[in-house]
């Protein structure tokens, strides 16, 4: 009986040790486990829609399609990107046809607009701001930025997260604009 309890509890005081000794070691920290709002059925549901809408974006055209980021949250789809008015509608009606899509959103930027090492640089930036911001769950917020306008995206837990994630973007240098689209 003894062994049996020993045998199961042995892995967890070693996984509590490791832990311990991390934090005591100077400079090593201990992260917390990303969150997500949504249940596991409804990420693998989000992921296969974002999926089939990106499949089909590029089997319509391949340049266009692959211009196109896709993101969906509980069924709700977002199309951003850099694309030409031609791809823009029937984009839109490719996404509404897939399974599980509720509504679809887009935030088109025209063609030229961006995507530079600058944007990259923006970026960056911006997603370190939002990491450091402890009151955030930065890993629920995606981001895209195009000629230094930034489009936020994803699920939190509250408005005030949105206002803190909005607040933190604009204050990032290079930000043109911010546009949220984040979903208390």
């Amino acid at each position: 009986m003894k062994r049996r309890i020993l045998s199961a509890v042995m892995p967890v005081l070693l996984l509590a040790a490791s832990v311990l000794a991390l934090s005591a070691l100077g400079g090593c920290a201990v992260y917390s486990v990303p969150k997500d709002e949504r249940t596991v059925g409804t990420m693998v549901d989000d992921s296969t829609i974002r999926t089939s809408i990106k499949t089909d974006l590029m089997q319509r055209d391949a340049s266009d399609g692959y211009a196109v980021k896709v993101y969906s949250y509980d069924g709700r789809v977002y199309l951003v990107g850099e694309v030409p008015e031609s791809f823009r509608d029937p984009a839109v009606t490719i996404a509404r046809k897939v399974k599980g899509v509720r509504s679809v959103t887009t935030h088109w930027f025209n063609p030229g607009t961006g995507h530079t090492a600058d944007d990259l640089a923006v970026a960056t930036k911006v997603r370190t701001n939002l990491i450091a911001e402890k009151a955030l769950s930065s890993t629920q917020i995606d981001l895209e930025v195009y000629g230094g306008n930034v489009v936020l995206l994803g699920m939190v837990r509250a408005q005030a997260d949105v206002d803190r994630a909005v607040m933190v973007a604009r204050a990032v240098g290079g930000v043109r604009s911010v546009k949220s689209y984040l979903i208390p």
